[in-house]
């Protein structure tokens, strides 16, 4: 029974630790992936608004006044727009890195726990040991006083008289003198 408890013990402490580490490498590349689209999503803006800044250059040197007016007003939008989609990238950075916090807690209680699985492996492990030598100790001292007592049986009935008298009494009285005096060593004992 205590086999058992301690080959479930290993394979839940083995499926944890596996699960630890699966969790642990995915928080990680999921990280990785998120820091490399935030730093592409931003390299992207960067070229997009100094492409947008130069043809906005080249467009206001072509442009009159009137399309001068237009054009700012195009621009505006733009960067609006480009300020909008930054934001939703950050938001998203954000969600993705408490994301990253939580799995790590996660992992985090999964360690304790293996730890706590290990504590009790090894204190079932010792009580096994101490129970089995405690076993071991009886079987021999029963052993010991079965012994004895086929001794002493054999003893009681070749001093036992053959002739008149009840045999029982002379005989279950002495019995009952050494069962006892056995019982009083045993509980002296323990």
């Amino acid at each position: 029974m205590v086999r058992q408890e301690k080959e479930k013990i290993t394979e839940e402490i083995a499926r944890l630790q596996i699960e630890v580490a699966d969790e642990k490498k995915a928080g990680m590349i999921e990280i990785n992936n998120l820091e490399l689209k935030k730093i592409q999503a931003v390299q992207k803006l960067s070229e997009e608004m100094d492409y947008k800044v130069k043809e906005t250059q080249a467009n206001l040197m072509a442009l009159n006044d009137e399309q001068l007016n237009t054009t700012t007003r195009l621009t505006i939008l733009q960067n609006h727009q480009l300020t909008t989609e930054l934001d939703y990238q950050s938001k998203q950075t954000e969600q993705l890195l408490a994301k990253n916090d939580k799995m790590q807690e996660q992992i985090d209680t999964l360690k304790r726990n293996i730890s706590l699985h290990k504590q009790i492996e090894k204190q079932l492990a010792k009580r096994a040991h101490v129970s089995q030598g405690m076993i071991n100790n009886l079987k021999k001292q029963a052993e010991g006083l079965e012994s004895e007592l086929s001794e002493h049986m054999k003893r009681i009935s070749a001093t036992r008289p053959k002739t008149g008298g009840d045999p029982n009494t002379q005989g279950g009285e002495a019995l009952i003198d050494f069962l006892e005096s056995k019982l009083e060593q045993i509980e002296m004992n323990f």
